[in-house]
């Protein structure tokens, strides 16, 4: 396969390792870089130009800053490839419909990458939502916080990361729109949302550090508190039901039910989570034959970005 990746900073290399895993280091992978001067990967060519493509790639990878998802995407239209784009989708609502209309009226096939569906957790609940083996949900908590510093250790000033930014599509809305994306995947599309957007914490940043949403469904409601200041960090949620609490753990791996650990995931279940979302492209995005049936295309990925940004 030949592979254009726009974009390779850290999320793109881990990528790359997904796809050397899968299908070893026959892929011909090549980079769009914005510097000369940016650095070297063994097994990727770097250009600096579209028009320096010789050979069309079988698809593409956009994981460069959000700000410049729209431009790219608009770009890569006229190769009429497959388009895997790091999430989130936009980093604003801006020009939103038109390009989900564009993508759809060339029939370019996308997939949007949230690879915390696919974390073994996460669809153990989701089937057992679909058995309703738990009875009905009263009530839904997720709550994902952490230290930005920490995710950013090679940068000598996190704040100039583009999660800091604003203008560059930074704020924790935005980098943990997973937590938004998986309650949708589980329950759709809420009847009501509210949320509560700030950015005055001690980390003065000038992106959004905290985010709390209130999600109203059918017969219950969900809650998701996002932020970037915790130290310790956290990330799951909890499933109130009429028949007992089920306890999801994304960073320990384990769901727990009545206090009893029912499900364990694998060691290392969020890094195996970018092998099992590669592969799950290849084969339900890039085959034509598996694509009608294929999840977070660019319309649902469209839903998921209105449910974060929309007061």
């Amino acid at each position: 396969m030949n592979i254009l990746f726009i974009g390779l900073g850290s999320i793109a290399l881990k990528h790359i390792e997904a796809i050397n895993k899968l299908y070893g280091y026959s892929c011909q992978i090549l980079a769009l870089r914005s510097s000369r001067e940016s650095t070297n990967y063994e097994g990727v060519k770097s250009i600096y130009s579209l028009d320096e493509i010789t050979i069309i790639p079988d698809f593409f990878i956009i994981s460069n800053p959000t700000s410049h998802h729209y431009d790219t995407v608009v770009d890569l239209l006229r190769f009429k490839k497959p388009i895997f784009i790091e999430k989130p989708l936009m980093h604003n609502l801006n020009g939103l419909d038109d390009l989900v209309a564009e993508v759809n009226g060339k029939e370019i096939k996308t997939y949007v990458a949230c690879n915390l569906r696919f974390h073994s957790c996460n669809q153990f609940i989701k089937n057992g939502l679909n058995t309703r083996k738990w009875g009905k949900i009263e009530e839904v908590n997720v709550y994902s916080g952490s230290y930005l510093p920490d995710w950013r250790k090679k940068i000598k000033d996190f704040r100039k990361c583009y999660s800091a930014i604003v203008e560059m599509g930074g704020g924790v809305h935005l980098d943990l729109i997973h937590e938004i994306d998986y309650i949708y995947w589980f329950f759709g599309k809420p009847k009501k949302i509210n949320r509560f957007f700030k950015s005055d914490s001690s980390l003065a940043i000038s992106s959004v550090d905290y985010a709390h949403y209130f999600l109203e469904y059918e017969g219950f409601a969900a809650q998701i508190t996002l932020n970037y200041f915790r130290k310790t960090p956290k990330r799951g949620f909890e499933l109130v039901t009429e028949f007992g609490v089920i306890d999801v753990d994304l960073l320990k791996g384990r769901v727990t039910y009545k206090d009893e650990i029912i499900f364990k995931a694998e060691d290392n279940e969020i890094i195996n989570t970018y092998e099992k979302q590669m592969k799950y492209f290849v084969t339900n995005v890039v085959d034509k034959r598996h694509y009608e049936e294929s999840m977070n295309q660019i319309d649902e990925a469209a839903t998921v970005l209105r449910m974060s940004l929309i007061s």
